[in-house]
């Protein structure tokens, strides 16, 4: 999806089928949503260039399958979590 605004519906995370998630190049703002790292078969999550902001979450290493995972040109900050090392995909 492109060209997207503002927010993302919980209710879109709600399949515990989905492998992919492309939402690059939108406008996604705040936060990186927590439910992105609880899809236990995540393999691909592409989040860059939007506006999200905040470091990244701790949770991050529990997505074990993922294999890429994109987020430069946003407004993320601090270091990268610890629980990185989780992700043996990746």
């Amino acid at each position: 999806l492109t060209g997207m605004f503002s927010s993302l519906p919980v209710s879109l995370f709600q399949s515990h089928k989905l492998k992919e998630i492309r939402f690059a190049n939108n406008k996604l703002s705040g936060s990186l949503p927590l439910y992105f790292f609880a899809l236990p078969n995540l393999e691909y999550l592409h989040l860059s260039e939007n506006t999200f902001s905040g470091s990244l979450p701790d949770s991050l290493g529990d997505a074990t399958l993922l294999k890429q995972f994109t987020a430069r040109f946003n407004d993320l900050v601090g270091a990268v979590p610890t629980s990185i090392e989780k992700l043996v995909n990746l």
